[in-house]
């Protein structure tokens, strides 16, 4: 773990990556797993693998996927990447939904065939898709409402 001293405020351990402000941090941080994707490629070239900084979204058959897995969980740790099962989501087509509840049993990632939010964006259902858009759009339009308002008192 890296140690960040703050002034009068303690310690801040962190346990992932490099130092959050660091405006090198992203770059080095991608330089740094390219390693562990090319590893990942060779043991699984049957997954896509989808990167941004430490955000990996891949896509595969629920078997493969789950082999790909179990690599970066063993691989990870080795070029400073935690894989945390908890904040995982795998989105499985309805009729692989059971497939890959079995195949990722015991592993705490998170099954849904209905949808998860990535990368501000949506994957999943058309249902989760329109429900993830009309959140978003609800809280653009109170943002923008709120903007418009502070407008007429703050022109600048």
């Amino acid at each position: 773990p890296i140690r960040l001293i703050v002034a009068g405020q303690g310690e801040i351990y962190s346990q992932e990556g490099t130092c959050q402000g660091d405006p090198l941090a992203m770059a080095i941080y991608s330089v740094a797993l390219m390693p562990l994707i090319h590893r990942l490629t060779e043991f699984c070239p049957c997954v896509t693998q989808d990167w941004f900084a430490d955000d990996n979204g891949d896509a595969g058959t629920v078997a493969r996927l789950r082999e790909y897995w179990d690599h970066l969980v063993r691989l990870g740790p080795a070029y400073g990447y935690y894989p945390n099962a908890q904040k995982t989501a795998f989105v499985a087509k309805e009729n692989h939904f059971t497939e890959a509840q079995c195949l990722f049993d015991g592993t705490e990632v998170q099954i849904t065939d209905a949808g998860h939010a990535y990368l501000g964006g949506a994957i999943g259902s058309s249902a989760f898709h329109t429900e993830y858009y009309l959140r978003r759009t609800a809280i653009w339009q109170d943002e923008l409402t709120n903007l418009a308002r502070m407008a007429k008192t703050q022109p600048q």
